[in-house]
């Protein structure tokens, strides 16, 4: 009897190929975008952000997760939003792992208006920035 072919294994995030950059700049997320990668994060899933996202969402609603090039155990999560000369700062807290075994932070980011914003993470050393708009 022939043996099935093993499944191969999933491919790392940071190896895959994704809109974005891996240098240090803020990028656009397309709108058909899942993930993006910006620096030294890989964020998403912005399709499913978009489909649910709608003003005033209330507090840890609007999830995004971001997935750390470089984890650090100790470094929590700041991601700050402007947009239209408005600034809201959002906290994920400690690293978490993902069904895949990533390291990632999980966030709530219920950005309160229509527009585009920027989003910068920070975690330790790691940087990323993503520009989101949301009609």
């Amino acid at each position: 009897m022939p043996s099935s072919p093993a499944a191969s294994p999933p491919v790392p995030a940071f190896q895959q190929s994704l809109p974005g950059s891996a240098r240090r700049e803020c990028v656009a997320v397309p709108g058909d975008a899942t993930l993006v990668r910006s620096g030294d994060f890989i964020a998403g899933d912005f399709v499913e952000y978009r489909r649910q996202w709608h003003p005033d969402l209330g507090p840890d609603l609007g999830k995004l997760f971001w997935l750390p090039a470089r984890p650090q155990l100790n470094a929590a999560l700041t991601v700050t939003a402007t947009s239209g000369g408005r600034t809201e700062t959002y906290s994920a807290g400690s690293l978490a792992t993902n069904d895949a075994g990533q390291a990632m932070y999980p966030s709530g980011i219920p950005l309160p208006a229509a527009g585009t914003w920027k989003l910068v993470a920070q975690a330790g050393d790691g940087w990323g920035c993503f520009e989101l708009t949301l009609l």
